[in-house]
């Protein structure tokens, strides 16, 4: 399916190859922490509004599932190992845990503004189902 990229690659750090063309690299293992990625993201933005050149963001995270339809993801993770990462670092569980430990939500808001999410997609997916498809020729609007 793949090749590990410790087989591959000299260096584990992937960003750090931006160096060789001079460009800003960072690296973030905390991909999970949405504040430690915002604020390595604006620093990023904020380089690049100052004049230095593009960069190379590297951002660890954690796939639950395979990479494909051939490659369950029961292959090399345990369930343990998966709902370990799921109650600990998934990101969306960190930022519920984090508006509700610092009193920004209650746990009824939070359920509430869960459920109107919920309608709004249902709604929209509702919608789309019933939707007439584009015009072929519509592919190419808005190309410049």
């Amino acid at each position: 399916m793949g090749t590990l990229q410790i087989n591959s690659c000299v260096n584990k750090i992937l960003s750090k190859r931006a160096k060789e063309f001079k460009m800003q690299w960072g690296f973030l293992k905390e991909g999970f922490d949405l504040f430690k990625v915002r604020d390595i993201t604006f620093k990023f933005i904020y380089n690049i509004r100052l004049g230095l050149p593009a960069g190379v963001l590297e951002v660890h995270t954690y796939r639950y599932k395979g990479h494909s339809m051939s490659d369950p993801d029961k292959t090399y993770r345990s369930k343990i190992e998966v709902n370990l990462y799921k109650n600990n670092y998934d990101p969306i569980s960190f930022y519920k845990n984090y508006l509700l430990n610092k009193n920004i939500f209650s746990s009824t808001t939070l359920e509430n503004c869960l459920l109107n999410i919920k309608n709004i997609i249902l709604n929209s997916s509702t919608t789309a189902d019933l939707s007439s498809y584009p015009n072929v020729r519509s592919i190419f609007d808005d190309i410049y």
